[in-house]
């Protein structure tokens, strides 16, 4: 839109910032402030409303602080590079180095050249762009769009169970998404509008508005979406040839709410050689406890895990046991076994 090639694109969220500040060991700030890992967030929050140079809170929604309200992502900017060109061997590298990794393998950056082949094979060999590979077998990929003009992703959890039972012909598979909204300001009517508020707070205390993508294997069919709205469930092609289910849900400020989908899946009845599934994490998305049940013919296997990365599941029909890794991993990576019930 600007009218400049670029070579590539870099993607980053809050907590990729957390992370580079706290790998850079602190940052001082123009007005004589300093700020960590820990205290960065909390910094943007009283920044955004009172931005430097301003003298009251009050300003919130005036002209003027409107243009001034994201002051604050130029001076963390400024104060990143200054530290990084004017001062570099004060800068802990190892540790800086490991928490870029963390950020990549957790997708809270993603790369995504452009120009480069070379520079593209080894972003996808890693899954740095975070782009959706369904492999072989099972998949499964939850998308969360915040659609409703606010910031409450940051006070939104969520849980995920997934349950496939390969003894039914074909395959049945059930995900259920578990949404709570810590919030406790009560909202009497949950409305779709774009508004500030006089902190960057409000924004969090508002209903959840949430087009939820679900990715599936090609092929998948649809049995039951609940908890959707019901005019909005679509089920069609995704990215990939995979099969994307759809809907909106909107969570109110201290309450809990339930998805859940159900659905046959493709060529999955047979538990040789072996089912596999892939959980693809949502770039951006903080940590989610992720529950698998797999029932087969010679038993169960429940595992508890934490989706912090992209996740390869294996099933050992003889044990049963399931085999995780990570899709990409780094040198150091070992697989968890796990057999019969917890």
């Amino acid at each position: 839109e600007r009218g400049v090639d670029v070579d590539g694109v870099i993607m980053l969220d809050l907590e990729m910032v957390r992370y580079l500040v706290d790998g850079l060991g602190g940052l001082a700030l123009p007005d004589n402030r300093t700020v960590t890992g820990d205290t960065v967030i909390p910094y943007f929050y009283e920044s955004w409303a009172r931005p430097r140079g301003s003298d009251a809170q009050s300003q919130v929604n005036t002209p003027r602080w409107w243009l001034q309200r994201k002051n604050f992502m130029r001076d963390v900017v400024q104060a990143a590079l200054g530290r990084i060109q004017g001062h570099p061997s004060d800068i802990p590298v190892v540790r800086l180095a490991r928490n870029v990794v963390r950020g990549l393998q957790e997708r809270h950056l993603l790369l995504i050249p452009l120009r480069d082949p070379t520079s593209q094979g080894i972003v996808a060999r890693q899954g740095w762009d975070g782009a959706v590979r369904p492999g072989d077998g099972d998949y499964l990929r939850v998308t969360d769009t915040n659609v409703g003009f606010n910031k409450t992703n940051a006070k939104v959890d969520l849980e995920m169970a997934y349950t496939v039972d390969l003894r039914a012909t074909p395959a049945t598979a059930t995900l259920m998404l578990t949404y709570t909204h810590r919030s406790r300001v009560a909202i009497p009517t949950c409305i779709q509008e774009a508004r500030y508020g006089e902190r960057y707070e409000d924004m969090q205390d508002r209903c959840y508005w949430n087009y939820l993508r679900v990715n599936r294997p090609g092929g998948t069919r649809l049995v039951r979406a609940e908890g959707l709205r019901p005019d909005t469930i679509t089920t069609g092609a995704g990215d990939r040839e995979t099969t994307e289910i759809a809907g909106l849900m909107v969570l109110p400020p201290g309450r809990q709410h339930v998805v859940t989908i159900q659905d046959r899946l493709p060529d999955l009845n047979s538990e040789a050689p072996g089912y596999h599934l892939r959980v693809q994490k949502q770039p951006g998305q903080r940590t989610v406890p992720l529950t698998l049940h797999i029932y087969t013919r010679h038993g169960d296997v429940t595992r508890r895990l934490l989706l912090n990365t992209d996740l390869d599941v294996h099933l050992i029909p003889e044990g049963p046991a399931l085999e995780v890794r990570p899709t990409y991993p780094r040198g150091n990576a070992h697989t968890h076994s796990c057999g019969g019930s917890p």
